[in-house]
């Protein structure tokens, strides 16, 4: 372990579902969970090599959804759900002391008809009250969201093999009291029994992320413009897509705010001037019938985006963007001991990263990533409960992973981003209390 820990990390969890049918076609879900977490440990000083840095992590998120799906009469659907979330997060920054609370409560509602003997109409509403409570260092700072949202959409069958569908969205925020109205459509066309082409195109809002809104209200809706063309094959065995895709992103939320992704900059003003693209191509095949007993999958990723946001200088590719991922997964069964073993290699083209001595933002990439990752996936039963007993090693070949490196302020020491460790071993046992194994 690289880290030098003051606390090792503890987590806790757990979740239960509960399902009652109302009538033939009436079902109602209840969903809950909650998690626990800490963690402290002490880090490298850049600016002061005799000092350390120590972090403290404590978090705590509760969870609970009910949902209530129901057919009425010949040609109505209803769906109905409500959801209460609350995040509670304690943080120790050396002296600093900061308290994130997150209460976020949630409702829809949609309804379906069919309006000819091959279309539908879906129309309905939703509504989210997020309330944040920050507590810096002892001075207060809430914010309360009241967001509504409206949609209408059609889905009409022109013939067999052609399919759109029609839809708006319109959106309220009540921090920004500011309304937008998205219009969205989807075109698809079937080639044979098996494979289709689609297209799509949206108009997609959001508010600001809530560090900005936390220091100004003076925000509009950042938006995007959303192009995406693909072709798929499914069959029962074998499933390929290829998905080509533009995104053009206007008045994002621009100002320095010291929360991921903040890079050591001059200051800079609030405003909704930034901007950026993307645009790629995902490429995915999957196969259960090439080989007895085994599955496999191969995936395929290109992506070229800039982005001006946060307290960029300029149009540049962002920390978090990588131009190539691969990844292979195969897994076979094994029925005479009820177990399945797979293998995983993982690579991906190295990150941006600020380096402070280069004229050249974000010029500077990172090593290339590889991991190489065996699992075996045990099934049983424990007192008629299904149960898994999971074990995995990651990276097994040890590869030497960079994912950027970390500056002084004046830019003369530096330090690689890493891994925890260069190697994980996990072994676990999940118990489904009240579902009974299949085998």
């Amino acid at each position: 372990q690289r880290p030098e820990w003051d606390t090792a990390p503890v987590g806790v969890e757990g979740s239960m579902n509960y399902r009652l049918k109302t009538s033939k076609t009436g079902m109602l879900k209840a969903y809950g969970s909650f998690s626990y977490g800490d963690f402290a440990l002490y880090t490298e000083n850049l600016d002061d090599l005799s000092k350390k840095d120590f972090t403290r992590v404590k978090s705590e998120n509760y969870y609970s959804n009910l949902s209530y799906r129901e057919i009425l009469g010949d040609d109505w659907t209803l769906f109905a759900g409500a959801s209460f979330s609350l995040d509670k997060d304690k943080f120790e920054l050396n002296t600093d002391k900061i308290n994130q609370d997150e209460i976020l409560n949630q409702g829809r509602i949609a309804v379906t008809k069919q309006v000819f003997k091959t279309s539908f109409i879906t129309f309905g509403g939703e509504v989210q009250n997020a309330i944040y409570e920050n507590n810096i260092n002892g001075m207060r700072v809430d914010l309360d969201e009241l967001f509504l949202a409206g949609f209408f959409e059609a889905d009409i069958f022109f013939t067999n093999d052609f399919a759109a569908r029609i839809g708006v969205r319109g959106e309220r925020s009540k921090v920004l009291n500011k309304y937008n109205l998205a219009p969205r459509v989807s075109l698809a066309y079937r080639l044979g029994t098996y494979d289709q082409i689609n297209f799509a195109y949206g108009r997609f809002y959001q508010t600001p992320f809530k560090d900005f809104i936390l220091q100004t209200t003076n925000f509009d809706f950042e938006n995007s413009s959303h192009y995406i063309l693909n072709y798929q094959y499914i069959s029962y065995e074998r499933t390929f897509r290829i998905e080509a895709y533009y995104k053009d992103y206007n008045k994002l939320a621009k100002g320095t705010v010291f929360t991921y992704p903040y890079i050591n900059l001059p200051p800079v003003p609030f405003s909704n001037d930034g901007s950026g693209y993307a645009k790629g191509i995902d490429i995915f095949w999957r196969d259960r019938e090439t080989f007895d007993l085994t599955d496999y999958w191969l995936s395929y990723s290109y992506l070229d985006t800039k982005r001006d946001f946060v307290n960029y200088p300029t149009l540049a590719s962002p920390t978090f963007a990588t131009p190539h991922t691969f990844s292979a997964v195969v897994k076979h069964w094994v029925p005479e001991i009820t177990t399945s073993f797979g293998i995983t290699y993982t690579f991906a083209t190295g990150r941006p990263y600020y380096n402070p001595n280069n004229l050249e933002f974000l010029g500077d990439k990172a090593k290339n990533y590889n991991n190489l990752s065996l699992n075996a996936s045990y099934l049983t039963t424990i007192f008629d409960n299904f149960t898994v007993i999971f074990f995995s090693i990651d990276n097994i070949i040890g590869f030497k992973n960079i994912f950027g490196y970390n500056y002084s302020t004046d830019g003369t020491v530096r330090r690689p981003v890493e891994p925890t460790a260069d190697r994980a071993i996990f072994l676990g046992m999940f118990i489904s209390v009240g579902q009974a194994s299949p085998f």
